[in-house]
């Protein structure tokens, strides 16, 4: 049982064989077993057509939960996640940079800010134990941004 929000994750590739084989909107009709939650229009896939489609949903107010039983293949579901808010460790922040509109396109990747983008600040100190894994045709590892940080090329084409 889900309370509140949560996020569902669908495979495209099954949503799509699903509603040419099936004739029927699979999405549509997952959301249709449920009479205490609804699809919530604010919160919406920006990308529906890469990788996964993801829709939120909302409880309604003063509404018992549903009880539901549902098989995650015949909806195509890949996850199901309760929306949560998180606490960023120590120092670390959440900051926006203002950047030229056009700039690597970073409003497209980032579509509520229309001149920048968001990222995590972390104390200098703060190891996050982390691999950041970027596809990229032009990162200048050489560049005074990525002193001190271990990068390792998986593939190069040059």
């Amino acid at each position: 049982t889900i309370y509140g929000e949560f996020i569902v994750a669908f495979d495209l590739a099954c949503v799509a064989e699903k509603n040419n084989v099936i004739g029927i909107d699979i999405i549509q009709d997952f959301l249709d077993l449920f009479q205490c939650y609804t699809l919530n229009l604010n919160k919406v896939d920006q990308f529906p057509n890469t990788v996964d489609h993801w829709i939120y949903m909302d409880q309604q107010e003063n509404c018992d939960e549903d009880d539901v039983m549902v098989e995650w293949e015949d909806y195509c579901i890949v996850s199901v996640e309760e929306d949560e808010t998180i606490q960023l460790f120590g120092a670390n922040q959440c900051v926006s940079r203002t950047v030229e509109s056009a700039l690597w396109n970073l409003n497209t990747v980032c579509p509520g800010i229309s001149d920048g983008t968001q990222f995590i600040q972390f104390d200098s100190t703060y190891n996050p134990n982390m691999d950041i894994i970027i596809m990229d045709s032009g990162v200048d590892a050489s560049h005074s941004q990525f002193d001190g940080i271990t990068i390792e090329r998986i593939f190069d084409a040059y």
